[in-house]
Formats: C-alpha cells, sequence, structure tokens
C-alpha cells in the first residue's frame, strides 16, 4: 500500500505461525495480525494493517497508540517451550 505521507523507517519484528488451515503475521511490537492462505499473504495483510494503524495515529495526533507489544498465543508458547 502506498501513502501519500513519509514515515522514517521502523523495524518491526513479525512471527509467523500456522492457525488451523491458514497463517498468521503477528508484529510483536504493535499487537496487529494478518492472515492468509500463505504466509507471504499474511504479511501482505499485516503490511496494511500497519499502513492503517500509522496514518489513523498521525492524523489523531496518537502516536503513542501506534506501539503496544503483541501478546503471544498460548498454544505458540506451549509449543515452543514444550
Amino acid at each position: 500500500m502506498k501513502s501519500e505521507h513519509e514515515y522514517p523507517e521502523v523495524v518491526i519484528n513479525v512471527l509467523g505461525y500456522r492457525d488451523e488451515d491458514e497463517w498468521v503475521a503477528l508484529a510483536l511490537e504493535m499487537d496487529l495480525r494478518g492472515s492468509g492462505a500463505t504466509f507471504e499473504t499474511a504479511l501482505d495483510e499485516l503490511d496494511e494493517a500497519i499502513e492503517v494503524q500509522m496514518q489513523f495515529a498521525a492524523k489523531q495526533g496518537w502516536y503513542d497508540s501506534i506501539w503496544k507489544p503483541a501478546e503471544l498465543p498460548v498454544q505458540l508458547l506451549r509449543e515452543f517451550f514444550g
């Protein structure tokens, strides 16, 4: 998604995982998700969600609302830590 606004470059960590029959891309610093049949589709959805969130926050002057750490899904923590 191309925006008419220029934003500073930021690095966002993304966790990709399967949730039943679809892929999920979770932005760890923003608690935003994208989903789709492929991980690339989930990333594309996440990219759009991030763009919309940043545009809305900038328009409202609510810059602190951009950053909200995500809670990791419990099932992922169980799988990872056994």
